[in-house]
Protein backbone atom coordinates (compact mmCIF):
# COMPACT_ATOMS: atom_id res chain seq x y z
CA UNK A 1 0.00 0.00 0.00
CA UNK A 2 1.01 3.58 -0.61
CA UNK A 3 1.04 6.06 2.11
CA UNK A 4 -2.03 8.20 0.65
CA UNK A 5 -4.05 5.26 0.78
CA UNK A 6 -3.00 4.21 4.17
CA UNK A 7 -3.67 7.40 5.31
CA UNK A 8 -7.01 7.91 3.66
CA UNK A 9 -8.17 4.58 5.01
CA UNK A 10 -7.24 5.37 8.51
CA UNK A 11 -9.23 8.81 8.18
CA UNK A 12 -12.04 7.32 6.88
CA UNK A 13 -12.59 5.71 10.02
CA UNK A 14 -14.57 7.87 11.28
CA UNK A 15 -16.01 11.64 10.57
CA UNK A 16 -13.65 14.49 11.38
CA UNK A 17 -15.82 15.48 14.50
CA UNK A 18 -15.67 12.30 16.02
CA UNK A 19 -12.22 11.86 15.39
CA UNK A 20 -11.47 15.38 17.17
CA UNK A 21 -13.22 14.20 20.80
CA UNK A 22 -12.59 10.09 20.93
CA UNK A 23 -9.14 8.14 21.41
CA UNK A 24 -8.01 6.10 18.52
CA UNK A 25 -5.37 3.13 18.16
CA UNK A 26 -5.21 1.83 14.85
CA UNK A 27 -3.22 -1.21 13.95
CA UNK A 28 -1.42 -1.57 10.73
CA UNK A 29 -1.30 -5.46 9.09
CA UNK A 30 -0.11 -6.69 5.71
CA UNK A 31 2.43 -5.25 3.46
CA UNK A 32 3.53 -1.73 2.29
CA UNK A 33 5.62 0.11 0.26
CA UNK A 34 9.25 0.37 0.96
CA UNK A 35 9.04 4.02 0.66
CA UNK A 36 6.44 4.67 3.19
CA UNK A 37 7.96 6.25 6.44
CA UNK A 38 5.50 5.14 10.04
CA UNK A 39 6.74 8.39 11.80
CA UNK A 40 5.92 10.43 8.82
CA UNK A 41 2.68 8.86 8.28
CA UNK A 42 2.24 9.53 12.32
CA UNK A 43 2.72 12.92 12.20
CA UNK A 44 0.57 13.82 9.17
CA UNK A 45 -2.02 12.15 10.64
CA UNK A 46 -1.80 13.47 14.13
CA UNK A 47 -3.60 16.97 13.89
CA UNK A 48 -6.64 15.08 12.28
CA UNK A 49 -7.27 13.12 15.83
CA UNK A 50 -7.99 14.32 19.11
CA UNK A 51 -5.70 11.40 20.24
CA UNK A 52 -3.92 9.33 18.17
CA UNK A 53 -2.12 5.47 18.24
CA UNK A 54 -0.47 4.04 15.23
CA UNK A 55 0.68 0.34 15.99
CA UNK A 56 2.92 -0.99 12.96
CA UNK A 57 4.29 -3.74 14.82
CA UNK A 58 2.22 -6.23 12.54
CA UNK A 59 3.15 -4.26 9.08
CA UNK A 60 5.85 -5.60 6.38
CA UNK A 61 7.63 -4.69 3.59
CA UNK A 62 6.61 -5.35 0.56
CA UNK A 63 10.07 -6.19 -1.63
CA UNK A 64 10.28 -8.10 -5.03
CA UNK A 65 12.69 -10.65 -4.00
CA UNK A 66 13.03 -11.83 -7.46
CA UNK A 67 13.05 -8.55 -9.04
CA UNK A 68 15.74 -6.84 -6.48
CA UNK A 69 17.87 -10.49 -7.20
CA UNK A 70 18.00 -9.97 -10.77
CA UNK A 71 18.65 -6.33 -10.20
CA UNK A 72 21.21 -6.83 -8.18
CA UNK A 73 22.87 -10.10 -8.86
CA UNK A 74 26.49 -9.37 -8.66
CA UNK A 75 27.05 -6.93 -5.61
CA UNK A 76 26.12 -7.00 -2.34
CA UNK A 77 22.64 -7.23 -2.18
CA UNK A 78 22.17 -9.74 -4.47
CA UNK A 79 25.04 -11.89 -2.60
CA UNK A 80 23.19 -11.37 1.04
CA UNK A 81 19.67 -12.50 -1.11
CA UNK A 82 21.75 -15.60 -2.22
CA UNK A 83 22.77 -16.52 0.86
CA UNK A 84 19.82 -15.87 2.57
CA UNK A 85 17.69 -17.99 0.05
CA UNK A 86 20.08 -21.12 0.71
CA UNK A 87 19.26 -20.94 4.38
CA UNK A 88 16.22 -23.11 5.74
CA UNK A 89 12.74 -21.62 5.00
CA UNK A 90 11.15 -20.18 8.10
CA UNK A 91 9.75 -17.29 9.21
CA UNK A 92 12.19 -16.37 10.75
CA UNK A 93 14.38 -16.50 8.06
CA UNK A 94 12.04 -14.29 6.07
CA UNK A 95 12.06 -12.08 8.24
CA UNK A 96 16.13 -12.06 8.70
CA UNK A 97 15.33 -11.70 4.81
CA UNK A 98 13.60 -8.34 5.00
CA UNK A 99 14.98 -6.79 7.79
CA UNK A 100 18.42 -7.14 6.63
CA UNK A 101 17.64 -5.88 2.55
CA UNK A 102 15.06 -2.41 4.58
CA UNK A 103 18.50 -2.16 6.05
CA UNK A 104 20.93 -2.23 3.36
CA UNK A 105 18.27 -0.19 0.75
CA UNK A 106 17.82 2.55 3.31
CA UNK A 107 21.46 3.26 3.52
CA UNK A 108 22.03 2.73 -0.29
CA UNK A 109 23.75 5.63 -1.72
CA UNK A 110 22.31 6.91 -5.07
CA UNK A 111 25.15 8.75 -6.95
Amino acid sequence: MSFDTIKEQILACDTEENRMKNYYRVTLKGYVDPEVSVDWLKDELQPSFYYFELNDKELEVDLDIDLLLKENRDNMIGKFIQEMLLEEASPITKKALYYGLEGILKEKVIL
